[in-house]
Formats: structure tokens, sequence, C-alpha cells
């Protein structure tokens, strides 16, 4: 989060806690925004969050950008959770490059100031 505003990149956060029953006032308030709307999930990408947001979306005739981080299998090894979440690409780094490359059309180079 903070990466991306220090590259002017402007967020809000959404604390979506459940999935049922949606929070249609936020959603609706967010649809009517007409900025790209991202969910990090850290459970599977089928019947989820950012599913149940889209078929929401669908119902006023139009689905805004909607992109969903989650894995696509309910199949995890144990591991470490840093390590785990590296391999299924919802690492902060691969999730702060996608976002991005989508709004800036350009990948992410990091830059540490000295």
């Amino acid at each position: 989060y903070q990466s991306l505003m220090e590259s002017n990149i402007e967020l809000t956060v959404a604390n979506i806690r459940f999935i049922k029953p949606l929070d249609k006032e936020l959603l609706d308030y967010l649809y009517n925004l007409n900025i790209p709307i991202y969910t990090m999930e850290d459970n599977v990408l089928y019947g989820g969050l950012g599913g149940a947001i889209l078929e929401y979306y669908s119902t006023k005739g139009e689905c805004r950008h909607v992109k969903i981080f989650a894995h696509e299998s309910g199949i995890l090894e144990h591991g470490d959770k840093k390590n785990l979440l590296k391999l299924v690409r919802l690492d902060s780094e691969t999730i702060r490059g996608q976002i991005y490359r989508d709004i800036r059309g350009k990948e992410w180079i990091e830059t540490k100031l000295e």
C-alpha cells in the first residue's frame, strides 16, 4: 500500500469482512467511483469475495475492472507463510507489481533511497 502511494497511485482500502451478507452500500459507493477494484484473499479463487463482488456488479449490467488475488486451488503445501504466499503469487511484491502494471501500464521498478 505505502509503496504504491509513494508512486503517486492513489488507493482506497475497503475492509469487507464478510461475503454474506455483502455490504451492498459500500460496493455501490465503490462502483460509482468508477475505479479499478482489487480483492486480496488468502483462500481459493472460486467462491470467494471477488467472485461475489463480480456477481453483484453483473446485476448492475456492467462489470467494472475487478482483479482478484487468490490462489486457484485449495491444495497447498505445508511451509512458511511468506514462501507459500510467494508460491501462489499472493506476496506483496507480486500484488504491488500487478496493480502498478494495471494502472501505469508498465513494470514496477523498485527504487531505494540512500
